[in-house]
């Protein structure tokens, strides 16, 4: 739900920023298109949060060695998102022990994937959203989000789905941020979190 709200916040702002770069000038129209995005292509767009999220879940220690690889890779496609993806299953504080080479994983701390078995990429879809406005000037943005779903059997994630949002840029796609929620915590996901579907490759 902060994530959300966080979400909502950034969009109304870059409205208001968007409404002083246009020198004052008042909104004459806005339209919105949409258009499906290729399922390949946006599974292949998050792979490397997936992927990398689902290895370090499955495991039971992991070395300061894999795990900055593993921040590398994430850090790669998602600027940022490493080392917040890391501190889902391990002890943060312990990370910032510089004399420290092995960190337990949390075994109650599980991130759905598109790895997990019932999780699957069920939408992708392109959004433009245009304004334009009385001095003529047209403010217009492309974004493609990514949805995963829980399609399985599993009450605990009946309602689960989780939204990766990029941007258009020139040199393509440029993630901005996640809605919905990233994971679980708690006893019960010890032995209720859905099996990988196959094993994973980690760094």
């Amino acid at each position: 739900m902060k994530r959300r709200w966080t979400i909502l916040f950034s969009v109304c702002l870059a409205l208001a920023l968007c409404a002083c770069g246009a020198r004052g000038a008042a909104v004459v129209s806005t339209s919105s298109a949409e258009q499906p995005f290729s399922i390949a292509e946006a599974e292949a767009l998050i792979r490397p949060y997936d992927e990398a999220a689902a290895w370090l879940g499955a495991q039971d220690t992991v070395t300061r060695e894999q795990a900055e690889a593993l921040i590398a890779a994430v850090d790669e496609a998602f600027p940022g998102e490493g080392e917040n993806m890391l501190g889902m299953f391990i002890d943060i504080a312990r990370w910032e022990e510089d004399e420290r080479q092995e960190f337990d994983v949390i075994p109650h701390s599980f991130c759905p994937t598109m790895f997990h078995e019932g999780v699957e990429v069920t939408d992708a879809v392109v959004r433009t959203e245009c304004s334009e406005y009385d001095d003529g000037s047209v403010w217009e943005t492309t974004r493609l989000e990514v949805t995963e779903t829980y399609t399985g059997e599993n009450e605990a994630l009946a309602d689960w789905s989780r939204t990766y949002v990029f941007d258009q840029t020139e040199d393509g796609w440029r993630f901005f941020t996640f809605d919905g929620q990233m994971n679980f915590s708690g006893e019960e996901w010890e032995t209720s979190a859905p099996p990988l579907k196959s094993p994973v490759e980690g760094p």
